[in-house]
């Protein structure tokens, strides 16, 4: 019960970040990057990244902001939205059911 607390407590400090970013944000950019060191670093993720869907033929998502381990991760994948075997991803699960999308990897 006391480690579903603190979880909920950093959730709690993360969106009260996010919305200070948003008041304070003056270029998109800033705003995506900063809410994924937001992430990262208060709500405790490994990694947090935001990236476009492109409207084009292949449904690409094209990452803008990243934050915390990546290691090349990101610039190694074929992130897609589109329905079929590369859209079936978080990021393509997020931006064709409207939803969020959280992974829990423990490696």
């Amino acid at each position: 019960m006391e480690s579903e607390l603190r979880r909920l407590n950093r959730a709690l400090l993360s969106i009260s970040a996010c919305n200070q970013a948003m008041l304070h944000a003056v270029h998109e950019m800033e705003l995506l990057h900063e809410i994924c060191r937001i992430v990262v670093e208060i709500g405790g993720y490994r990694m947090g990244w935001g990236g476009y869907a492109e409207d084009e033929r292949e449904k690409s998502i094209h990452p803008v902001a990243k934050a915390g381990f990546g290691d090349g991760y990101l610039e190694k994948l074929k992130i897609s939205w589109a329905d079929n075997k590369l859209g079936k991803g978080p990021g393509g699960t997020v931006i064709r059911t409207c939803q969020r999308f959280e992974t829990r990897n423990c490696r």
